[in-house]
Parts: C-alpha cells; sequence; structure tokens
C-alpha cells in the first residue's frame, strides 16, 4: 500500500481530538466538543450519541487503513477516571459499529507515547510533547487547520495529542509492517 491513511483519536469526555494523517503528513484535525453548557437539558444518552456520531462521521469521511487511539483511563480523581473511560467507550463502540476489528486499530498509552519520544515513559510535561509535534515537518500546520475551524488554542492540545499518537504509531515496526 503506497498511501495509507491513519486516524489517531485522543478520546475525552468534554474534548475528542482527532487528526488525520496520509503517509507521515497530517491532512486534516478537529476535536469533537461535547457542549457541557447545555449538559442539563440533555441527557447522558444523547451526550454520548453526539459524540459517537461525530467521531463515526470522521471515520466514515477517511476511511482509514488503521486507527489508533488513547487507552488512558487513569486518574487521580474518580470522577475524571470515570469520564475518561466513558470516552473510551464512546470511541471503541464507535470503532466496532463500523467494523474496524483489532487488526486495523492500535492502542496506546500516554506512557507508551512517552516512551517512544523521549525514551522514558514519564516526566515529560503534555505542553512539550505538544511543542515536539508541531516541530515535526509538516506539523506545524495543524495549528492553523484548527484556528480555521475556530477551535480555541485551549482546545487545540487534544488534536495535537491525537497527532502525536498517529506520529508515534506509523514509526511503530509493527505498524509499518501492516501498512506496508
Amino acid at each position: 500500500m503506497s498511501t495509507y491513511t491513519v486516524v489517531a483519536i485522543d478520546p475525552g469526555w468534554r474534548n475528542t481530538g482527532w487528526c488525520v494523517l496520509q503517509g507521515s503528513k497530517p491532512i486534516d484535525a478537529g476535536v469533537i466538543i461535547n457542549d457541557t453548557t447545555k449538559a442539563r437539558r440533555r441527557t447522558h444518552s444523547e451526550r454520548t450519541r453526539d459524540v459517537m456520531t461525530d467521531v463515526m462521521s470522521v471515520l466514515k469521511m477517511y476511511e482509514p487503513d488503521l486507527v489508533v487511539y488513547e487507552r488512558n483511563l487513569g486518574s487521580q480523581s474518580v470522577r475524571a477516571a470515570t469520564a475518561m473511560r466513558a470516552a473510551f467507550t464512546i470511541v471503541v463502540s464507535s470503532l466496532n459499529a463500523l467494523g474496524y476489528g483489532p487488526e486495523r486499530c492500535i492502542e496506546l498509552t500516554p506512557q507508551a507515547v512517552r516512551k517512544h519520544i523521549t525514551g522514558k515513559g514519564t516526566g515529560t510535561p503534555k505542553h512539550l510533547l505538544n511543542d515536539w509535534i508541531r516541530a515535526r515537518p509538516g506539523f506545524g500546520l495543524l495549528t492553523d487547520i484548527l484556528k480555521d475551524q475556530g477551535v480555541v488554542r485551549s482546545r487545540q492540545e487534544h488534536a495535537l495529542d491525537a497527532a502525536l499518537l498517529g506520529y508515534v504509531a506509523i514509526r511503530m515496526d509493527e505498524v509499518r509492517a501492516l501498512l506496508t
């Protein structure tokens, strides 16, 4: 396969970041925003359905050869851990609903990404990793793409996290073997 498409997803209950890479170049990115200001007027299942629909729309639009997503189920607070688990479940459910099996999906933990980039699994602040991915050739345009979509800087980190996931995945030996 000469040109492959990878969709990378950084699940979050409030903000789910995504990035599309063709070959090793980013071509699109975005943030699915779960509008918590309307939360009192909408049920949990309605909000879940909205995020799932948006995740599935990205997958249908780009029909990726591979999907990589973050598996981060731990947190210092029970509430945050529950929200992360819900977001993770939405992404996995979306993949299953569209027929993406384990042969086309890769889960990466934040520790695995940090280890691939820095050589150690902890101790690197997230903002430094976001700066690192922006400095990669072609990845600097992600900020412009997100600005054009009206994504504010505080939410851009979610798409940049997804870009980092995609970047790491396509450089892993087992993924390269899958895509060739």
